[in-house]
């Protein structure tokens, strides 16, 4: 990951996610850049075959949604990528790795259909409450 080199407008994220906390500090922005440019390349030979499945699904399904114009043929793929990926961890991994994440993911659709881009609405006043409540 170190030897990308992506236009400095996309933003950047640590250097140094290999050890320590690594993710844990994340902002919604560098997941977005994390998943959209790095994920595939720095994790896919490291990966079995049915999760790079699930890479490959979920990489689609968050270029989709991160997305700040939503075309509603990509709402409506996602959503049936997100239905696959539920369906590959349930296979591979069994039902009790089927968490309340991945069912609410399944409302993704619902909720772009009803408000708008998941960029404008939902990313940064979460991240920002998270924020507020860390401080408590």
């Amino acid at each position: 990951m170190d030897e990308f080199q992506i236009p400095s407008d996309l933003g950047r994220i640590p250097g140094k996610i290999h050890c320590g906390e690594g993710f844990s500090n994340f902002t919604a922005d560098q997941w977005r850049i994390f998943f959209t440019i790095y994920a595939t390349v720095s994790l896919w030979s490291h990966l079995l075959v049915h999760d790079r499945k699930i890479l490959h699904h979920f990489v689609r399904v968050c270029i989709a949604f991160v997305s700040q114009i939503l075309e509603l043929d990509a709402v409506r793929e996602s959503h049936k990528r997100l239905i696959e990926i539920v369906k590959l961890i349930k296979e591979h991994y069994g039902r009790d790795k089927i968490t309340p994440n991945l069912h609410l993911s399944l409302h993704l659709s619902e909720c772009t259909y009803d408000f708008g881009p998941l960029y404008a609405f939902w990313c940064f006043s979460f991240e920002r409450m998270n924020g507020v409540l860390g401080k408590l």
